[in-house]
């Protein structure tokens, strides 16, 4: 999902983006809202699901993280516009292309009756405006957000570069910004995530490698999960508030520093694991008719719920890397383009 040639990209970090999109399957699979289940009485579901919902807060974030990384590990002013230009075409063609399949795809959907009242969609309307709004912005239907926000954040690359050229002003800006997000005085989504870019831009500029090295790495490894593993626990007694963001800004940064130290370094990976910008930009239609043919068939229950909370992730992933052969095999000029230009 984040800019990354696998080409050029230590195995480890493509494994880990990997998992990271799974994951993300699995936050958007909490059907505790979806199937109404505190009315339902189904409160042991509703504790498994926050459970694991905290625990996943890294898998968001560690994208950013990694993103920030690479996009500034050889980044220079000369090169402004050719890294926009080469953003707008892996992140912003793929954000308007996907926001219009799902747009056609609910269009459909919602206007036939049968289709309609399985999926509870009401019927949505047929006018340009609708339509621009859901392609260019894509508000509705699939959460793809990740991708327009990432390529905002390619257009102010030089301004982020300056920022973090000298070490303590970019420092106290990247923890300014936490600060500021944690305070809550305004929700700001841009601002939100900034944080997370920066850390991995950060390290890009100057920080030598991503993993612990040397003498100290046993110890930096300790102290990491240590501080993963005490924010997690906090976070899930406090559940809400300033904690649940510094977990998720900590955690982001770290997870993929612990895992890459951890994991060999000449990891063999299969094609199929280079995947997860296609699974991030399909998930949402195809988890959504995963978990209502779950309802239909099982109905509302604390078994039927957790069910489909760990299983409906595993099923979506199975459909998308079967979509995903297919059109890699047979369509590779489709494939590139659904891919922002990712013809591996």
């Amino acid at each position: 999902m984040s800019e990354t040639n696998r080409k050029n990209v230590d195995n480890r970090v493509v494994l880990f983006q990997y998992i990271c999109a799974f994951v993300i399957i699995m936050i958007h699979s909490i059907n505790v809202e979806s199937w109404d289940l505190r009315s339902a009485g189904c409160n042991r579901s509703v504790d498994v699901q926050n459970f694991f919902s905290i625990l996943w807060l890294f898998a968001v974030p560690a994208f950013f993280f990694i993103s920030g990384y690479f996009m500034f590990k050889s980044y220079d002013v000369k090169i402004y516009f050719t890294v926009v230009k080469k953003r707008f075409f892996s992140l912003e063609i793929p954000f308007i292309l996907w926001n219009f399949i799902f747009y056609l795809l609910f269009l459909l959907i919602s206007n036939v009756p049968f289709l309609s009242s399985k999926m509870n969609r009401e019927p949505l309307p047929v006018s340009p405006v609708y339509f621009l709004k859901e392609t260019f912005l894509g508000e509705g239907f699939a959460p793809l957000w990740y991708l327009q926000r990432l390529f905002l954040y390619a257009v102010i690359s030089i301004v982020i570069f300056y920022v973090l050229k000298n070490k303590f002003v970019g420092l106290a800006v990247i923890a300014g910004l936490v600060v500021f997000n944690c305070l809550g005085i305004k929700h700001i989504s841009f601002v939100e995530w900034l944080p997370m870019f920066m850390s991995g831009a950060f390290a890009g500029m100057h920080v030598k490698s991503y993993e612990f090295m040397g003498e100290k790495r046993k110890l930096g490894l300790i102290i990491s999960i240590v501080i993963v593993c005490a924010l997690f626990i906090a976070t899930e007694i406090v559940v809400e508030g300033p904690v649940r963001y510094i977990f998720r800004f900590v955690s982001g940064t770290l997870t993929p520093v612990i895992f890459i130290s951890l994991t060999k370094k000449d990891i063999k990976l299969k094609w199929i694991f280079t995947i997860s910008l296609f699974i991030y930009c399909t998930h949402g239609f195809i988890l959504q008719v995963v978990q209502k043919i779950y309802l239909i068939v099982f109905g509302v229950g604390n078994a039927a719920s957790l069910i489909c909370y760990f299983t409906s992730p595993v099923v979506t992933l199975i459909i998308i890397t079967v979509a995903a052969l297919i059109l890699h095999k047979f369509t590779p000029r489709l494939w590139k383009l659904l891919n922002g230009g990712r013809a591996v």
